[in-house]
């Protein structure tokens, strides 16, 4: 356990805003939809939660000639966010809201979460 907890800790200090971390506003999507019925519209439902991230790297891709993709990789502490994060959430970072395309945890020697390694696109 103390094992766990000075990796966990270690996660929590590196993407603090002291260390490598960035302010971002992280949007937790559920998978449930809220329908009006006096509108008709259906509406995501979202959970907000203002964090640090450590934004790893920004990559552009123009390769497939079409249209130009803009990807940050983060690396979010297991202790900065309550849900696990998944591919229907989104980052707010740098004035954008960026897409989850890929998250993957990254484990502690005993099999906990201690962060999450995940890739957002534009």
């Amino acid at each position: 356990m103390k094992f766990t907890q000075t990796f966990i800790d270690l996660a929590t200090m590196l993407t603090g805003l002291d260390m490598f971390g960035s302010a971002v506003t992280y949007h937790s999507v559920s998978g449930n939809s809220a329908y009006d019925p006096m509108t008709g519209a259906v509406a995501k439902v979202e959970t907000t939660y203002n964090i640090t991230a450590g934004i790893e790297q920004i990559t552009r891709d123009g390769a497939t000639g079409a249209q130009e993709t803009t990807e940050i990789k983060a690396w979010i502490a297991a202790t900065s966010v309550p849900v696990e994060p998944k591919t229907s959430d989104e980052l707010e970072y740098g004035g954008k809201r960026w897409h989850c395309v890929a998250v993957n945890p990254e484990f502690s020697g005993d099999g906990q979460v201690i962060a999450w390694a995940a890739t957002f696109r534009s």
